[in-house]
């Protein structure tokens, strides 16, 4: 999931941000392409590679973890729709930074943590510290993500469904955003 994330985030926020910093931004989208189009291309994207590189380090991993292939069937859905929401948000990190440079800082800055605050266990922090760090990291994708893959890896594992609903509704306030904020492009 780690690597999902960083691949996903980085690719997306790092290609938007490109575009804008070498202006290719503005001659795409004064053609054929819309602008919520492009945006959909490139979330699209970092669902297509999220995909393939998590598919390929399962089969890395396969001599020396035992991993249930026969679960293949949920394994996509879990990883597209993780790949989704990462891809939103890294579009809307890429959206609001005027350079790559920025925008790979910035990934790194807010997913870090992130990834960190969801593997938080419940026994470490008190109740309330807890539920606040909970409410913090539902606001992201990392940790329905999580939950999504370890449903889809492991049967008796957590639902794979909720997971993948929390990371749609995840992906689609990320796109809004980006979509907001690619209005300063100009």
């Amino acid at each position: 999931t780690v690597t999902l994330m960083f691949v996903t985030v980085l690719l997306v926020a790092g290609s938007l941000a490109l575009e804008r910093e070498e202006n290719a931004f503005a001659r795409l989208t004064r053609g054929l392409v819309g602008r919520s189009a492009l945006l959909g291309e490139k979330v699209l994207l970092g669902v297509v590679v999220s995909l393939a590189v998590t598919i390929l380090m399962l089969a890395a991993i396969t001599p020396f973890v035992p991993v249930e292939w026969d679960r293949f069937p949920v394994w996509l859905p879990a990883i597209a729709a993780g790949g989704a929401g990462f891809a939103a948000f890294g579009a809307a990190i890429g959206a609001v930074t005027k350079e790559v440079r920025a925008a790979s800082l910035l990934a790194f800055m807010i997913s870090l943590p992130i990834a960190f605050l969801s593997l938080i266990p419940s026994g470490a922090v008190g109740a309330t510290l807890f539920d606040v760090v909970d409410v913090v990291a539902a606001l992201f994708p990392f940790d329905p993500a999580l939950r999504a893959i370890g449903g889809a890896l492991d049967p008796s594992g957590p639902d794979v469904w909720i997971a993948v609903a929390h990371l749609l509704a995840l992906a689609v306030a990320y796109a809004a955003l980006a979509r907001i904020a690619i209005r300063r492009f100009a």
